[in-house]
């Protein structure tokens, strides 16, 4: 009896069996697999751009390059899959009432989907600078784009309309990474390429102020990339994101959150006279790996210009 066929058969059918265990233990496990510590969860599929909770907190969108992926908050578990033609995805924004998600792509085109349906209700196009952010305002009514050429531009939403076209160019600048509204609607902030953060007046398209200085790794180095921006609920703080660092900024003073508390060197909660004298004792010596409270600035050195900056912050 030739019994090579049954054993081909045999093989044949364990590498299918062991194939479909495998792939199904991949597909359960994947989200769970080397965790980094406090983490749930690893949530999105292939190259991912923007992440997004919706506004009654209970889904999260992910867009990337498969398209946008709707999660379950409360189960990490998958909901939809938003896809097609369009390809990948860079920015997505719920609308105010979770109804509507907006959507840009590479090149001069955003979506608008119905989030129950996952069909397109409202396609932009036109000479919208490759948007790399989309944000709708409080109200619903203004869809916000960011993009190449420091083009900002504020859509109506009804009728797909620009409403102003705001030059967010700052110097020689030509990227907006990402744009955000206040909660009352009125300011537009936007993250460029060099470092800086633009307040803009939605209702004249002027520029209200610049923060400047959004540094990855300490002061001394180049400005960088602001990626995201995000107003907290009372529009009193703007947090910053860039490439390894977050920055949190006052909207009423101007200055970094971040900094000032860097100022208090012994942690009392006050910036007197007794910080400049812990920065005084400390100056010639080595900063210590993981840094020093008395290298105020961050450059790696104490010396007379953490002195300044203290000096200049007491009082404040």
């Amino acid at each position: 009896m030739n019994m090579k066929p049954f054993f081909l058969m045999l093989i044949l059918l364990l590498t299918v069996t062991l194939t479909l265990f495998l792939q199904k233990g991949v597909a359960q496990d994947y989200t769970q697999i080397r965790l980094p510590d406090g983490a749930k969860a690893r949530l999105g599929k292939g190259t991912l751009s923007d992440v997004v909770y919706s506004p009654d907190g209970t889904r999260l969108a992910i867009a990337g390059s498969l398209g946008i992926w709707i999660y379950d908050v409360q189960s990490g578990s998958e909901i939809d899959l938003i896809t097609g033609r369009w390809g990948s995805i860079r920015s997505v924004s719920f609308s105010p009432d979770g109804w509507t998600l907006a959507a840009s792509k590479n090149w001069n085109t955003i979506y608008l989907w119905d989030v129950a349906t996952g069909e397109v209700k409202n396609t932009i196009t036109g000479d919208l600078g490759s948007p790399f952010s989309v944000a709708f305002s409080p109200d619903g009514r203004t869809l916000a784009s960011g993009g190449w050429y420091g083009s900002i531009y504020l859509w109506d939403v009804n009728t797909d309309l620009p409403k102003k076209k705001i030059v967010g160019r700052l110097g020689n600048v030509s990227t907006v990474f990402s744009v955000a509204f206040s909660p009352d609607g009125r300011t537009l902030a936007s993250g460029i390429r060099d470092g800086t953060i633009g307040l803009w007046d939605v209702a004249t398209g002027t520029l209200k102020h610049i923060f400047t200085g959004h540094h990855d790794f300490g002061r001394s180095s180049p400005p960088t990339n602001v990626y995201s921006v995000s107003f907290s609920p009372d529009g009193q703080m703007l947090a910053s994101g860039g490439k390894d660092t977050i920055y949190i900024w006052d909207t009423s003073t101007f200055v970094p959150v971040t900094e000032a508390l860097s100022v208090d060197v012994n942690g009392d909660g006050v910036v007197n006279v007794q910080d400049l004298v812990r920065v005084a004792a400390r100056m010639g010596q080595d900063v210590p790996v993981g840094g020093d409270p008395a290298d105020v600035n961050g450059d790696g050195v104490i010396n007379i210009q953490d002195l300044v900056q203290v000096a200049n912050a007491i009082g404040d």
